[in-house]
């Protein structure tokens, strides 16, 4: 890593600090280019926000043009949503700074674009046109909602149905507004007295939304007349952070046409991850025909149910859901019975694991009944069995292998059930059976609500989006192995000028080996340890 302006080091120095120990999926950056200097600053946004995100596991980062003078790849790289808040006279774009802010779309991260007043000449709208929407002055500028007073309550009930009005009757309107206009695939889904406040889309790339304020999202500390405390903008704003981000697609490829349909899955299973914020789509071959890397870059998770009657993927589904691992995505592959020959194990070998026949297939964990509990006291310790004491084996279950890097961490009867993976790439995880994740209406003598299956459905969700991943911190070619072909290119870097390499789901660079924000000389001692005389391994910035 070169060296870099001593603000701008700071600057990522102490966000490492804040964001570590969170999952790139759940963490948001606020970012504001400011107004005239002064208004629309950092500490504008930095109390009352994080703290309403919190509540649905959001870690919020609130950085200015002061604080941050660019806003890099490299920054962007360690967050699933970006909020960007700019007006009129905030000081523009670099190509560079666009271009990143596209790459962080095109990788189906969420954008919010918070704007106010005139904004039509603002930063935000040199973001492409293809986003959706963008600030005009068609109709005004500093649109006067409220007839004179600060702000004004504006009702929802006549708003477009959208998820993100769910629980939310009323939103506060700033007198002066600015006003949106649709320039692609957005949808104006808010608007009052012929003013457009509030567009959302869902076309290619990360979901994008846009809000002709910027006073719903401010501290009441800062603006004591508007704010985001006001009336429900508490529920607009975590509506917002969870339609942005935490997305799931479930999708089946089905058995014979018949069982594991959407319909098997389209209830119990929702309901229970939206307790953790989780919005899932559930579906399959025939509502789906094809999984294209197009619909995937609108999710964070794929949820991956296929058995041996079921259809194979096209090379270019394969591919799709490559990339989409790849891209530091989490994928949970659910299979049962005669799973080794399902279309999972055209791709899950090289995440880690695959479904097998042996010692069996149609695993008898029961001894005749549908189905039996089984503890976990006896499983491998892991975050996926937090709070699970019993998950309820299927009689038939299918059987899973390690491939790679994944750990089988549910066993029962020599079957092995349940793997988990944080090789290079998202995190995955299998299941052997897919009755843990059916509708009860479905399957009753099994299903997603018995025994702690809620608790274990919730787990792997929160567990797949903790999306951070630094397998190769130290293996500076990436052969896997660190060894003086490493030393080499460690102290090419620092002497050099060489590339340090970065992957994406990591926050750091490879040769930072002591994670301590930069690649100097103390890496170059730090990895010759590793490599010759036994020292520690690379520090983990995901802190495990």
């Amino acid at each position: 890593m070169k060296r870099m302006p001593m603000i701008l080091a700071w600057a990522l120095l102490s966000l490492a600090v804040d964001v570590m120990a969170q999952s790139p999926a759940t963490r948001i950056l606020v970012y504001s280019t400011r107004d005239y200097g002064t208004a629309l600053r950092a500490t504008d946004f930095d109390t009352d926000l994080p703290a309403i995100l919190a509540q649905d596991g959001f870690s919020v980062a609130v950085q200015d043009r002061a604080t941050m003078p660019t806003l890099a790849a490299a920054i962007l790289s360690d967050y699933g949503q970006l909020w960007f808040v700019s007006t009129e006279s905030s000081p523009v774009l670099t190509v560079e700074e666009v271009q990143a802010i596209q790459d962080f779309h095109d990788a189906g991260k969420g954008v919010m674009v918070i704007g106010d007043g005139c904004w039509y000449t603002a930063p935000a709208n040199q973001f492409p046109p293809g986003f959706g929407a963008q600030y005009v002055s068609n109709t005004c500028c500093d649109c006067n909602h409220c007839g004179g007073s600060v702000g004004c309550p504006v009702s929802t009930a006549g708003f477009p149905p959208h998820e993100i009005w769910t629980g939310v009757f009323q939103i506060e309107a700033n007198l002066n507004e600015g006003d949106l206009a649709i320039t692609g695939s957005a949808q104006i889904i808010g608007t009052d007295n012929s003013i457009n406040m509030v567009a959302a889309s869902t076309g290619i790339g990360g979901r994008v939304a846009w809000d002709a304020t910027s006073y719903r999202f401010t501290d009441a500390s800062a603006h004591p007349d508007l704010a985001v405390t006001h009336l429900d903008n508490p529920r607009y704003v975590r509506n917002l952070a969870n339609w942005l981000g935490k997305r799931i697609l479930l999708y089946s490829t089905r058995d014979y046409d018949e069982p594991l349909r959407a319909t098997d899955f389209d209830t119990d299973l929702p309901a229970i991850l939206a307790q953790d914020g989780f919005s899932v789509a559930v579906q399959d071959r025939s509502t789906m025909p094809t999984l294209t890397a197009a619909i995937l870059s609108d999710y964070g998770q794929l949820w991956f149910v296929s058995t041996e009657g079921s259809p194979v993927l096209t090379a270019a589904e394969v591919q799709a859901i490559q990339d989409f691992h790849v891209a530091g995505k989490g994928i949970m592959v659910i299979g049962d019975g005669y799973s080794y020959v399902a279309p999972a194990n055209q791709f899950s070998p090289g995440f880690g694991a695959q479904f097998v026949g042996v010692p069996c297939w149609d695993c008898d964990h029961c001894g005749g009944p549908v189905g039996c509990p089984v503890p976990t006291a006896g499983f491998p310790s892991h975050a996926i069995w937090t709070g699970v004491s019993q998950i309820e084996a299927n009689l038939n279950e299918g059987n899973l292998e390690i491939t790679g890097a994944a750990q089988i961490i549910g066993t029962d009867n020599s079957i092995n059930m349940v793997a988990a993976s944080t090789g290079i790439g998202g995190r995955v995880a299998w299941d052997a059976t897919f009755y843990r994740f059916t509708n009860a209406s479905a399957y009753p003598d099994l299903a997603v609500t018995h025994l702690d299956h809620p608790r274990y459905v919730r787990n792997l969700a929160n567990w797949l989006n903790s999306g951070c991943n630094c397998a190769l911190q130290g293996n500076i070619n990436g052969d896997a192995v660190i060894d003086v072909f490493d030393v080499i290119g460690e102290i090419s870097i620092t002497f050099s000028g060489q590339t340090d390499p970065q992957d994406a789901p990591c926050p750091t660079t490879r040769g930072d080996v002591n994670n301590d924000g930069v690649t100097d000389v103390f890496d170059v001692i730090y990895l010759i340890a590793t490599a010759f005389s036994g020292g520690p391994e690379p520090v983990n910035p995901c802190g495990s």
